[in-house]
């Protein structure tokens, strides 16, 4: 008996000890990435503006063995919530989840020394609970969203230059 009590408490101790260091993890995490672009910006907001091209570039939508993709794209809603001519904004909700917030702005370089007329960011927020699973799982955001984030702007840039 007094060996299950003392790991009943070991148990919730560590539990506590966890949850407090994952509080010295931020609850929001923004994960961003840029590209250089030789070609005309507009078009590539246009095609991150349109849910419908989303297929042409973003590596979700390219066809693999793994099924994890597009379970997660047929489960998860899009929301529009700005664009203009140099920033889209949009609202990615997975079911039973978190909503995403993805952000591409387009910085125009309209200096003569520049060699490229423009860079596009691209920026996913994330809103986390306080639940330690959560936040220490947002360390390595980086490492998988970060990895799909280049590809989608890569590929974003080869769709811009073949028109």
């Amino acid at each position: 008996m007094r060996l299950i009590k003392l790991a009943i408490i070991s148990f919730f101790f560590l539990f506590g000890v966890i949850t407090l260091i994952s509080l010295l993890i931020p609850s929001q995490v923004r994960i961003s990435k840029a590209i250089d672009l030789t070609s005309d910006g507009d078009n590539v907001l246009a095609l991150v503006g349109d849910k419908e091209k989303w297929p042409l570039w973003h590596p979700a939508y390219e066809p693999t063995n793994d099924s994890i993709y597009n379970s997660w794209i047929q489960h998860t809603s899009w929301k529009k919530i700005t664009q203009n001519d140099s920033v889209v904004i949009v609202e990615l909700q997975p079911e039973g989840k978190s909503p995403i917030i993805n952000g591409w702005k387009l910085y125009r370089h309209n200096h003569s020394t520049s060699t490229t007329p423009e860079t596009l960011q691209w920026y996913m927020d994330f809103k986390l609970s306080w639940y330690p699973w959560q936040k220490f799982s947002s360390l390595f955001y980086e490492g998988t969203y970060g990895k799909m984030m280049e590809k989608g702007l890569n590929n974003l840039k080869e769709h811009a230059q073949m028109k």
